[in-house]
């Protein structure tokens, strides 16, 4: 790393020579300012002299006059027979301020030019440079542990809020929960909410289907029980020998109103599991079928049947078409058992 940073501090200085030697001097030293902003190098002159102490203060003097102090700088009188040459570099180590400085000395007519650049402890750089980095390592695995241990906590407690709300559906509480962490957590709650909301319409649904059974139930055993009661208290009257007759109707008349009540509690049954898929129907036009089929029946009673309605006449309504052929049927039969006027 110290050959490297010196080959680059050496290739800056080379390039200050060669702009210098390129130059008339008379030029040069109107571009001293220059060239030292553009290279970032600090740049001293002097006419030849054949006094080396002079020299060398002249110099020192003139780097201390540029913010540079030097603690050793010389040039011996061996690097200034050189210049007829060539050009001298050295290295001068600052001990105390612990830096050095590197410098290029050369001739240009009759001017000594020292162009010199600080070479600061590399060393030193990369120990800064380490420490910094240990402490940028710590500090972002500090900072690194610190979200994992928030996104663990939150994830964390979303799960908990997901499982609680699995196990109030179990018990039947469909409540919904509102996690927003835009990931597949709140997919996945967004699916349970919709789960929930699904299962609760069903769950209600079921009581309430369960409700009409029970007040259903809770009717045909009303309406039996009385037909339960006639039937037992006539037989008993069989037996007993009070028969005058008609007990025995009586009974079959009982029994065929218990036959009707258990027909109807069946037919419930079987609209609760039919399809209820509804569609328009035109109420006329099915009233108008049901009465054909069963105008034989109505014949055989000696029933006679009036329907009047305009040809123009529209009645549509949405309804199961099972359920409505039920409902008519029902309600034409129960005018077939109790008309009085046979109309």
């Amino acid at each position: 790393m110290d050959k490297f940073y010196i080959l680059e501090k050496r290739k800056l200085l080379d390039q200050v020579y060669k702009i210098i030697s390129s130059e008339d001097i008379n030029i040069v030293l109107d571009m001293i300012d220059d060239i030292e902003k553009e290279t970032s190098t600090v740049i001293v002159y002097m006419k030849n002299i054949d006094d080396i102490n002079t020299l060398n203060n002249y110099i020192f003097n003139s780097f201390f006059k540029k913010n540079i102090k030097l603690n050793k700088f010389w040039i011996t009188e061996e690097a200034i027979n050189k210049l007829d040459i060539t050009s001298v570099n050295n290295i001068y180590n600052q001990e105390a301020v612990k830096y050095k400085f590197y410098t290029k000395v050369f001739k240009k007519d009759d001017y000594i030019f020292v162009v010199g650049t600080t070479l600061s402890d590399i060393n030193e750089i990369i120990k800064i440079i380490n420490k910094f980095i240990v402490f940028i390592s710590i500090f972002s695995i500090f900072i690194n542990w610190l979200l994992v241990n928030i996104n663990i906590g939150i994830i964390t407690r979303h799960i908990k809020n997901i499982k609680y709300l699995l196990r109030d559906i179990a018990s039947l509480n469909f409540r919904t929960e509102g996690i927003k962490i835009c990931d597949e957590i709140e997919d996945l709650s967004r699916s349970i909410n919709h789960m929930s909301n699904s299962l609760r319409k069903a769950h209600e649904e079921i009581n309430s289907q369960n409700f009409r059974l029970k007040e259903l139930l809770s009717n045909v055993a009303h309406e039996i029980k009385t037909p339960l009661s006639i039937i037992k208290a006539y037989v008993q009257g069989i037996e007993d020998g009070f028969d005058d007759g008609t007990y025995l109707d009586i009974v079959y008349d009982e029994i065929g109103k218990i036959d009707g009540l258990i027909e109807n509690l069946l037919l419930w049954f079987k609209i609760e599991r039919e399809d209820k898929k509804e569609r328009k129907i035109d109420l006329l036009k099915k009233l108008d079928e049901i009465l054909d089929k069963y105008r034989l029946i109505f014949q055989e009673n000696d029933i006679s049947i009036s329907f009047r309605y305009s040809q123009n006449d529209v009645f549509n309504i949405l309804i199961n078409d099972d359920h409505l052929d039920i409902i008519l049927e029902n309600l034409l039969t129960n005018a077939i058992k109790y008309t009085s006027n046979k109309k």
